[in-house]
């Protein structure tokens, strides 16, 4: 099986900053924060052995495209899966509180 590289926007760094943010705030304890970022780093980075794990796109900004979600405590990861390049692109991170 290919591995696939995996390419993070730049913007999605400040959106795990926001979600890290939020949750200190919410929690009032950075460990839980850690936890769930610690989880949604892990999730993206093993789109590089299963990039199609993730359900297509259905409602949203990004419905009735190529782009695939996947759902992490809470979470919701947005991604393209490139096969001509064996690259997938993450796009989007957020809440599934929030709206996209």
């Amino acid at each position: 099986m290919d591995k696939y590289h995996v390419k993070i926007r730049p913007e999605v760094f400040d959106m795990l900053d926001t979600i890290y943010e939020n949750i200190c705030y919410r929690s009032l304890d950075n460990s839980v924060a850690g936890i769930v970022i610690t989880a949604i780093e892990d999730a993206i980075l093993s789109l590089a052995d299963m990039p199609q794990r993730g359900a297509t796109v259905k409602n949203g900004l990004y419905a009735n495209t190529d782009y695939r979600q996947l759902v992490v405590k809470n979470h919701l990861i947005i991604y393209a899966v490139r096969e001509e390049r064996k690259e997938v692109v993450v796009v989007f991170v957020k809440s599934v509180k929030m709206s996209i």
